[in-house]
């Protein structure tokens, strides 16, 4: 599977392409076909284009899921188009502490309705001084479309990074599951 650092190459500092507009939170996704379901949520998916690294992106904003605990999600693809569901997909946490937890990249383990899904440890993606806590550290994982379905669709979803915990409430699985509806299947 691709490294972190290379899905971080592609995704770079996403631009949208001439005339696209970004979908609104919320928005109606397709599923497949032509049924349209929508996931009411407030977190903000963006999909853009970089017609210099020709470089479609499809990003959920990171999301607060717990105190000092957020969690976003990436995935691109070359060319102009919607990312497929064989790309692999960046989960980014940002953990923000008082003190430095991840320096040489930490576990991170799921745990979906009881049972527990650990992954590779996660990639160090920034870490920055400063902020509320004192320290921001953003961390990765690359997981595929099945898995992240798996956690999206889950009833109880926790999850551990490092030393941080946090429990994904409706609106969070609701945001997973529209960032998820628009893949290209």
């Amino acid at each position: 599977m691709k490294s972190v650092a290379f899905i971080l190459l592609l995704l770079g500092t996403p631009a949208l392409g001439q005339g696209e507009k970004p979908p609104r939170p919320g928005t109606p996704a397709i599923v497949s076909g032509s049924s349209k379901q929508t996931f009411k949520h407030k977190e903000k998916i963006d999909l853009s284009y970089d017609r210099f690294k020709d470089v479609t992106t499809l990003q959920l904003h990171y999301m607060e899921v717990g105190e000092g605990v957020y969690l976003g999600a990436f995935v691109s693809s070359k060319g102009h188009g919607v990312p497929s569901t064989d790309a692999p997909i960046l989960l980014a946490f940002s953990l923000q502490n008082e003190k430095w937890h991840c320096l040489e990249g930490c576990n991170v383990i799921f745990m979906i309705n009881g049972e527990r899904l650990k992954r590779e440890p996660a990639e160090n993606l920034s870490r920055e001084i400063g902020g509320p806590y004192g320290v921001t550290e953003r961390i990765g994982i690359l997981v595929t479309y099945d898995t992240l379905k798996t956690i999206a669709y889950g009833n109880v979803v926790e999850f551990q990074a490092g030393s941080d915990e946090a429990q994904l409430k409706g609106n969070h699985l609701l945001a997973l599951r529209d960032f998820l509806s628009r893949i290209r299947q």
